[in-house]
């Protein structure tokens, strides 16, 4: 669970006119819900989706609601950041016109050329050099004969 006293933080891309002021309503947000005046807390969250503003209380993050991909922070880490910005928006893109299995594929070419992972929930990247999962072998073919005798045979 998340600790409900721990200050938002921001995630994902986006320009933000003045992040104090956003700053400043999320946490003014969180004090109505704390003192359970959800008319005000509602209020809140009305002008911050007015000004572009998702908020996620589970996690306790807000973002720019339509913010392109963008690179963690913190993320300093060797790499071919104008490919891999141009990956992530073909990868969006081809997610956004239901191309999944494209998108799927460059997912996987982020994962192995560049250790790069992406996180669609808040909209980032980010190098973490973990290579892809290889994909499960399939199992075996057995014929349908061979089955009903091992289900047949007594333990032994």
């Amino acid at each position: 669970a998340p600790d409900l006293n721990a200050p938002y933080t921001r995630r994902g891309g986006g320009d933000v006119e003045d992040v104090a002021k956003v700053e400043e309503l999320v946490e003014e947000r969180a004090d109505a819900k704390a003192r359970r005046d959800y008319a005000a807390a509602d209020a809140i969250r009305d002008q911050l989706n007015a000004m572009g503003i998702s908020v996620d209380d589970r996690s306790r993050e807000w973002r720019v609601a339509d913010a392109p991909y963008a690179r963690a922070r913190g993320d300093s880490a060797s790499v071919d950041v104008a490919t891999v910005e141009a990956l992530v928006a073909e990868r969006s893109s081809a997610k956004i016109a239901g191309e999944y299995d494209t998108a799927d594929a460059i997912r996987d070419r982020l994962r192995t050329e560049f250790g790069v992972s992406v996180d669609d929930r808040v909209k980032e990247w980010v190098v973490d050099g973990r290579p892809a999962a290889a994909p499960a072998a399939p199992a075996p073919a057995v014929h349908v004969r061979q089955r009903v005798r091992d289900r047949a045979a007594p333990p032994r």
